[in-house]
């Protein structure tokens, strides 16, 4: 773990879970709140991937493959690189 992150884990203060909680399974919608809309079939889904990364060629030839073999493949694969070298 890196160094300065334990003194500042030690340091946080404790967040009290929120009542309306999903976890716990405590969620309710509230009534002036309209469901989202179901979708009617895959095949209208449009999905876009966008992936950061410097320095990891070999990590971005295995997310493009693991991305095509997806039951629905994105219909864009973006990669935000800073040259070459990272692709």
């Amino acid at each position: 773990m890196h160094p300065i992150l334990p003194p500042l884990l030690a340091r946080a203060p404790a967040v009290p879970a929120p009542a309306n909680d999903v976890s716990a399974g405590t969620a309710r919608r509230s009534a002036d709140v309209a469901a989202p809309a179901p979708v009617a079939d895959a095949a209208s889904l449009r999905v876009a991937v966008v992936v950061a990364s410097l320095g990891r060629p070999e990590l971005i030839t295995q997310m493009q493959e693991l991305m095509a073999r997806q039951c629905q493949p994105p219909e864009r694969l973006l990669f935000s690189v800073t040259g070459a070298q990272d692709l």
